[in-house]
């Protein structure tokens, strides 16, 4: 993640920290006598960066309350492949998490959310690392900066929308979305659609917290894609907001930090938990 975020700048106040900010992989940096932003990532992203730039200049802007604003990249200064190191220039606007969070613009920053997605859609744009974070919005400039691309970016019509929602881009753009904010439930994601079912190798899962769950619920060697998908959906039941006392509470962000301070064991016993209250009772709405 890469990003400058002008709320840190214009106040002193405490603000919001956005969740999974990899410090030991991104840091800023004075560069030819300019602020940027270096990263330790791989060759693939270089490349993706470089596609999705071509791709941006080649489209429309997308328009948001009548004005329009440019997607954009941000532009590689240098990339040492020896040492898997890449420069980039400082993108500068507000990121798309912390308005998400804050109730001041919590309204524009759901606008901005599904006009993404809508632009992904529309355009046949499949940005792989779409998360909120990862967005940032700039309406003095009228621009929207889209910093990752580790996961990589697919530019093709025939892409199945509903593999590409499950691979993790659902669970990003509805970590921040209470249920009637969500264009598409998560009933619909993660039910199989005239889709053949078969079986996966728990050790072939790319997700530490899939594998776990499936292993707490006694799956030790294969899965049926149907129960994968169920699973897939237990996360993000667990971090779905909801609204207490007049506030929207993110449960993602205590379940981010627990993984982060107490490992993965006491992450999947939260997720449990909260799924229990979901099913068992209104609490959390009182």
């Amino acid at each position: 993640m890469i990003f400058a975020d002008v709320s840190k700048r214009e106040r002193n106040e405490i603000i919001i920290e956005v969740i999974s900010l990899s410090k030991n992989k991104v840091m800023q940096i004075n560069y030819n006598n300019k602020i940027a932003y270096l990263k330790r990532t791989v060759n693939n992203e270089v490349q993706n960066i470089k596609i999705a730039k071509k791709f941006l200049s080649q489209v429309n802007s997308i328009v948001i309350n009548e004005k329009q604003y440019k997607i954009k990249v941000p532009e590689i200064y240098t990339w040492d492949c020896s040492k898997n190191i890449l420069i980039m220039e400082e993108c500068i606007g507000n990121n798309l998490e912390i308005m998400l969070r804050s109730v001041e613009s919590r309204k524009l920053g759901i606008q901005v959310l599904h006009s993404i997605m809508k632009f992904i859609l529309d355009e046949n744009f499949y940005w792989h690392d779409f998360a909120p974070r990862n967005i940032l919005f700039n309406d003095l400039a009228a621009e929207i900066s889209i910093v990752d691309f580790e996961k990589g970016i697919t530019l093709d019509s025939n892409t199945n929308i509903l593999h590409y929602f499950r691979e993790g881009v659902y669970e990003e753009y509805s970590a921040f979305l209470l249920p009637e904010e969500r264009p598409i439930s998560a009933d619909t994601i993660y039910s199989l659609h005239n889709e053949k079912d078969y079986y996966k190798n728990i050790n072939d899962l790319k997700s530490n917290r899939i594998k776990l769950l499936a292993r707490e619920y006694g799956y030790s060697q294969k899965i049926l894609y149907s129960q994968y998908l169920q699973l897939i959906k237990l996360l993000v039941i667990a971090e779905e907001p909801f609204q207490k006392h007049n506030k929207i509470v993110f449960p993602i962000v205590e379940l981010e930090d627990i993984l982060q301070k107490k490992g993965y064991a006491n992450y999947i016993s939260m997720v449990l938990e909260k799924n229990s209250l979901f099913l068992g009772d209104d609490e959390r709405y009182e």
